[in-house]
């Protein structure tokens, strides 16, 4: 054993060196991780650990280069290089208990009482140093070697405790998302921190502080035939690969939320092609529908009269041909029968495409066809107010308004059993709405279409508006009637 502790102490600037690499790769490895996005709530953490690691490094390299020289020219590291040491090696420590105190279960709802606990610790090490001091009035240098004990066992200890005992506590989170393999790896992790921090730190160099003036660097030489900074580097090594294998969890985590995405977008996309293939059929019903109706008008009004025309053009023929008198009543029968047949396929007409849109713009068409709507369904009260336009609008622009108020008229006889209705049109900063309002039974605006139809036609609306860059708004509760927005953009 002599001989392995004489090898290691002739060594001991190649064992700092990889104490302190063994850290450098650990803040290295857990700095290239912080930045992902994560709900893991140990990822919002790593960013103090990783501190930690650089800056411990730091810290053990700097004490590399003394030694180094004190073997090279016998150089004695004075009060400011003693100064430096203490100071990174209590800034690492701060910085491990932050990443501790991050963990802790109430930590994400109370950040500032977090900081107030390593506040805390940092005064309890402070007040160590001050009673020390009072104590035995050492010199400068015996003063920071006691601090450098007193940031081991009061500051060291306990931040690699805690964070020994937060990464258990994250093994259940990694287990409750089926990370089971990772958290394996951060149990590993919190025993590497354990060894670090209880048998590492309690072993330091000789000072007025008990017990360093037993259990010592020297002591553990003596005891275990290597060097503490030996098993200190290990245990960082430790800590470095099985953190390593713990953080690739953010990769699987990566994987399933695209895995996630790319459901959630064939989902999405397998609904949307449902849609469309829904209003395709529910467009192609309406176009039969609006072909079954013009026809039944057509057969049932026009046809008659023509067919009555027809006969009775038969009938002048034959009263002609006789010299009957009663020809001249016929006549004026047939033109009243002409009249009325003209008179119906102008309404035809004009309910597929009214003139007035093409001819004098909006409002009047909307008032034309309200005043028609109101002769229809004398069970509604039908007010319509318009502001007047700063101009006509584009075509597009107009009939997109009209038929959106057309269909939300025609919701209303169908479905709002509405005693009142309200038509509004409006243009203000550069926008054109339109609202019709009414006091129905109004519905439940959540949820999909109904199998029978029904709510398809505000799709329609919405496809509609936008063509045109616009809006449609549906504001309804069960009982307390409809109120359809639609609101394009005019330049």
């Amino acid at each position: 054993m002599d001989l392995i502790s004489a090898f290691f102490m002739r060594n001991i600037v190649y064992v700092y060196f990889f104490y302190g690499l063994a850290f450098f790769a650990m803040g290295f490895v857990v700095y290239l991780e912080s930045g992902r996005a994560s709900e893991f709530r140990f990822a919002r953490a790593l960013r103090p650990l990783a501190a930690f690691g650089f800056v411990h490094g730091g810290h053990e390299w700097f004490e590399m280069f003394q030694i180094f020289a004190a073997h090279e020219n016998g150089y004695t590291a004075g009060t400011v290089e003693e100064l430096i040491g203490v100071g990174s090696l209590v800034l690492s420590f701060l910085c491990l208990l932050t990443f501790g105190t991050r963990l802790l279960p109430d930590a994400e709802r109370q950040p500032v009482a977090s900081r107030w606990q390593v506040v805390g610790i940092a005064l309890v090490w402070l007040a160590g140093v001050a009673i020390v001091y009072g104590r035995f009035r050492p010199s400068l240098i015996d003063l920071l070697s006691a601090a450098d004990v007193l940031a081991r066992y009061s500051l060291g200890i306990p931040g690699a405790l805690l964070a020994a005992w937060a990464l258990l506590r994250e093994r259940h989170d990694f287990h409750a998302r089926g990370m089971s393999a990772y958290g394996q790896s951060l149990l590993w992790a919190a025993l590497a921190f354990f060894v670090y921090g209880v048998l590492g730190q309690m072993f330091t160099r000789p000072s007025l502080v008990f017990p360093s003036q037993t259990i010592n660097t020297a002591f553990f030489i003596r005891a275990f035939g290597i060097p503490v900074q030996l098993l200190r580097g290990l245990a960082a090594a430790a800590i470095a690969i099985t953190l390593g294998g713990a953080l690739r969890a953010f990769e699987a985590e990566s994987r399933q939320r695209l895995a996630r995405a790319n459901k959630a977008r064939i989902e999405a996309q397998a609904a949307a092609l449902r849609t469309q293939e829904q209003m395709v059929r529910q467009l192609v019903n309406a176009q039969e529908g609006e072909r079954q109706r013009i026809a039944r008008e057509l057969h049932d009004e026009t046809g008659q009269k023509l067919t009555a025309l027809a006969m009775g053009l038969a009938a002048v023929d034959t009263a002609l041909a006789n010299n009957a008198p009663q020809a001249g009543n016929l006549v004026r029968e047939l033109r009243e029968m002409a009249d009325q047949a003209i008179t119906e396929l102008r309404n035809i007409m004009a309910d597929l495409r009214p003139s007035q849109l093409d001819d004098l713009g909006l409002v009047p068409a909307l008032r034309w066809y309200v005043q028609r709507y109101a002769a229809r369904h004398p069970e509604l009260t039908v007010d319509f107010t318009a502001d007047r336009l700063a101009g006509r609008l584009p075509s597009q622009h107009e009939t997109v308004l009209f038929r959106v108020g057309q269909e939300a008229l025609n919701n209303v006889a169908r479905h709002a059993c509405a005693t009142q209705v309200e038509v509004r049109l409006s243009q203000e900063n550069g926008r054109v709405r339109l609202a019709i309002a009414d006091n129905g039974v109004g519905f439940a605006t959540t949820g999909t279409p109904r199998p029978d139809g029904g709510g398809w036609g505000l799709v329609g609306m919405r496809e509609r508006a936008a063509l045109v860059g616009g809006a449609v708004t549906v504001a309804s509760e069960p009982g307390q009637g409809t109120r359809v927005v639609i609101e394009v953009p005019v330049k």
